[in-house]
């Protein structure tokens, strides 16, 4: 009978420090969670106050429809703009490009380049172009 009284000390004890276990993190879970509430319960009041005072406004609010007859011609008019401000634009896409493609050109002249600008032309060799010379 001794064996048996023993086994069953054995699960008391694993019983008993589950339950301490279980109860020390319920305690930090509150804690945890006591905490969070204190940090936030200001921040959560003026939230609450500003949804009523939003609620008042909404309240006393009677929304009127928007007479655009009188700011019509300054929307004619920034139509108007806007359409010449992109056709204007348009014709410089073409002039940027081919800026880019100068100064790319320019700086392919440069000596320090000149090995990269022979690869790029076809010309491994390294031998220079005449100035009267276009290849292509």
């Amino acid at each position: 009978m001794r064996c048996l009284k023993g086994a069953g000390e054995g699960q008391n004890t694993m019983t008993d420090s589950f339950t301490i276990q279980l109860s020390a993190l319920a305690a930090l879970v509150t804690i945890l969670c006591w905490s969070t509430w204190r940090r936030h319960r200001e921040s959560w009041r003026r939230i609450r106050e500003d949804w009523k005072s939003d609620q008042g406004f909404r309240k006393q609010w009677h929304p009127a429809a928007l007479d655009v007859s009188s700011i019509a011609p300054q929307i004619q008019q920034l139509r108007h703009e806007h359409a010449e401000i992109a056709h204007h634009r348009s014709r410089h896409i073409g002039y940027r490009n081919q800026l880019i493609a100068a100064v790319r050109a320019t700086i392919l002249r440069q000596p320090f380049f000149q090995n990269v600008n022979d690869e790029i032309v076809g010309n491994p060799q390294g031998k220079q172009h005449s100035a009267t010379t276009r290849p292509g």
